[in-house]
């Protein structure tokens, strides 16, 4: 397996958010200009229902509005901790039909089902 890490860069201080991809090992490429890195972030190895792939850092949300157990709609950030990546739940949208609050963590990102996950955005990027 290659380490892979995502490079968030930023125009300045108010500007665009673009990203770069390298292995490690790798230089951090330099964009020049008024570019500069404001974060980094590993790569977790899958990708959401549209085919991005999911890095450290970014906000996704979680749609299961299908499952006769637990209905859920969440939004959350990537996290990656103690050797696991999980989500930190940051946005309760929708929840029903179990008697539990929503975990604040939930661990095990790629044994979760993907085709409900999709990327929403990075933590450096404003909410609208």
């Amino acid at each position: 397996m290659t380490w892979k890490f995502r490079i968030t860069y930023r125009r300045g201080k108010i500007g665009g958010i673009t990203h770069r991809f390298i292995n490690l090992g790798e230089p951090i490429p330099d964009l020049g200009g008024a570019w500069r890195v404001i974060a980094k972030g590993l790569y977790s190895g899958i990708t959401d229902k549209a085919g991005q792939e999911i890095c450290q850092g970014d906000r996704i949300e979680i749609t299961n509005l299908d499952c006769q157990l637990q209905k859920a709609k969440l939004q959350g950030e990537v996290i990656f901790s103690n050797a696991s990546f999980g989500v930190k739940i940051t946005d309760v949208i929708e929840w029903e039909r179990y008697n539990v609050e929503p975990y604040e963590v939930r661990w095990f990102l790629s044994m979760i089902d993907m085709t409900h996950h999709e990327i929403i955005g990075t933590i450096h990027e404003v909410k609208e």
